[in-house]
């Protein structure tokens, strides 16, 4: 039988083996924040507002960057199933391209991407089943961006994980605090894993190409402590551009009450 005598996968070569320290995941972060200023500010790139579609402008302009780079081992897929939760899908992943990277003794082949990655707007939009902490945590459901990783229900198998963070009304200024300001609220109110050692602080920020970097490192309930690493850029038109349309934003509705 032909279908008994065919092998299986891509014939014709074998694919090499790279081995990287776990630093090399700040190689590839730092690329991620690199490009954020450039893939808002291409003139080709349609003017979206919504999540889903930004994240996957965001996966094709970084695609189209790694050679550039120096990381075409590595290629970016949005909307991906998490690798260990069933039915949980990761925003955004890098994974290998044509080869096995081995870091720290874990294997990643292309089913198993190197590094979770989840987007959120800021703030959150105007829907009755949306909730304006999303980007920490959510009462009705799990869809909190850090709760699905303290949770376990995104990146449980990785220690390094990465948010991005649409801002699209207010400051960076504005929103650490916000943010921080929530995570004492849950601290307070005695919601189960939540302490003050969740908060965020500022690593970087450049406020000619509107981009800032945060860091955090959170508990997990049945794992260790994740590092997070949070790049949010600044989604609004540039003075000159807002100044010229008199607006701000390109007409999307947001929620005020999650305004920081």
């Amino acid at each position: 039988m032909l279908a008994d005598e065919t092998a299986a996968g891509p014939v014709g070569s074998l694919s090499p083996t790279l081995h990287h320290p776990s630093a090399w995941l700040e190689t590839v972060i730092d690329f991620i924040y690199g490009q954020l200023a450039g893939w808002r500010d291409d003139h080709g790139r349609p003017p979206v507002t919504a999540e889903t579609r930004l994240t996957a402008q965001l996966c094709q302009f970084l695609n189209s960057a790694t050679s550039a780079a120096g990381l075409d081992m590595i290629v970016f897929q949005a909307e991906v199933p998490d690798a260990v939760a069933g039915g949980r899908t990761l925003d955004l992943v890098p994974g290998p391209r044509g080869c096995v990277i081995w870091i720290d003794g874990r294997r990643h082949s292309l089913y198993d991407p190197i590094l979770p990655i989840e987007c959120k707007r800021l703030p959150t939009p105007v829907a009755k089943d949306r909730e304006r902490r999303e980007y920490l945590h959510t009462q009705k459901r799990t869809t909190g961006g850090i709760q699905r990783f303290k949770s376990g229900a995104h990146g449980s198998a990785h220690g390094v994980g990465v948010m991005i963070g649409y801002v699209q009304t207010g400051t960076f200024g504005q929103w650490l605090a916000s943010i921080n300001r929530w995570i004492r609220v849950l601290t307070r109110a005695g919601i189960a894993g939540w302490s003050h050692r969740d908060g965020l602080r500022r690593v970087a920020g450049d406020a000619t190409l509107r981009i800032a970097r945060h860091r955090s490192k959170n508990a997990r309930t049945s794992a260790a402590p994740i590092t997070l690493h949070h790049l949010w850029i600044d989604m609004r038109a540039a003075p000159a551009a807002a100044a010229a349309t008199g607006r701000a934003t390109n007409g999307t509705k947001l929620d005020p009450r999650g305004s920081p």
